[in-house]
């Protein structure tokens, strides 16, 4: 089948309005209502290997790291192009793989300071590790981040009482 077989085919089974699937906003928002349903996770990375314009593929990506297992990221990021958008989600995978291990209090000792800026915030507003949120409150990059983490500990320790 073609890529454009393909699309439409997910189309049909997401049950989703028909849409101008040669615009590249139109597929973005097929592939975001399909990342959400775990079952059509292969159809999508299918079609992210065809996908025309490299930015919908990127953020499609991207985005749909977030939801995926570890196991299956590897294969999500692999199926970008050789280049800065591969490179980018490459890293976005291994910054996931940090959070879910030190969310999990299973992570060996990181040091806060060497994290991306957008793991720093991820972390400071998602996870419940005391250790962390008091690093992240004190060491974070940015103002935005060391509140953040300071706001999320002041309600972790709440809970806690």
């Amino acid at each position: 089948m073609s890529f454009e077989e393909r699309l439409a085919a997910l189309v049909g089974r997401l049950g989703v309005a028909p849409r101008d699937l040669d615009d590249g906003h139109a597929r973005w928002a097929v592939y975001a209502e399909a990342v959400g349903r775990a079952e059509e996770w292969p159809a999508v990375l299918d079609l992210i290997e065809d996908e025309p314009d490299l930015p919908v593929a990127a953020a499609v990506v991207v985005r749909a790291l977030d939801v995926l297992p570890e196991a299956q990221r590897a294969d999500f990021v692999a199926a970008l192009p050789e280049g800065r958008s591969r490179e980018f989600a490459a890293t976005r995978a291994r910054e996931l793989v940090i959070l879910d291990r030190v969310a999990a209090g299973d992570g060996p000792e990181f040091d806060v300071r060497r994290w991306t800026n957008w793991l720093q915030l991820r972390a400071a507003t998602t996870i419940n590790v005391e250790q962390t949120l008091e690093a992240l409150s004190s060491s974070g990059a940015t103002r935005r981040i060391r509140s953040a983490a300071a706001q999320r500990l002041r309600v972790v320790r709440g809970a806690g009482s």
